[in-house]
């Protein structure tokens, strides 16, 4: 696969994610609109229905996940581009298995130079 398709492919996705968390606060717009006007129900007097607000929140919740879930699938880097790490794990600059590397802090003093 070249590096265009993988282009072309990640902006896709890209794209099908904001419009997913876009859906999503429309969606959240709409509860909260129900909400308020089974608040201003209630600020008059009026009983609300415990089943329905429960439902509404829960539904709230989800529309709140979706929008999370979108923006973080919009700005995640595809696997190929990032790479992989080798099988080994990392390596670290200037480390040998047979001598540790010197990390210099400012209360580090090495021998070498007393």
């Amino acid at each position: 696969m070249n590096l265009e398709t993988l282009d072309t492919r990640w902006a896709i996705n890209r794209n099908k994610a904001l419009a997913s968390a876009g859906e999503a606060i429309i969606e959240a717009r709409k509860l909260l609109d129900q909400l308020e006007k089974t608040y201003k129900a209630a600020s008059m007097g009026e009983l609300p229905k415990l089943d329905e607000l429960v439902s509404v929140c829960h539904a709230l919740g989800e529309a709140k996940n979706n929008i999370l879930v979108g923006f973080i699938e919009s700005s995640a880097v595809p696997q190929e581009k990032t790479g992989t790490l080798k099988p080994d794990g990392p390596t670290t600059i200037g480390w040998s298995s047979k001598k540790p590397p010197i990390v210099k802090t400012p209360l580090t003093i090495e021998k070498d130079h007393i």
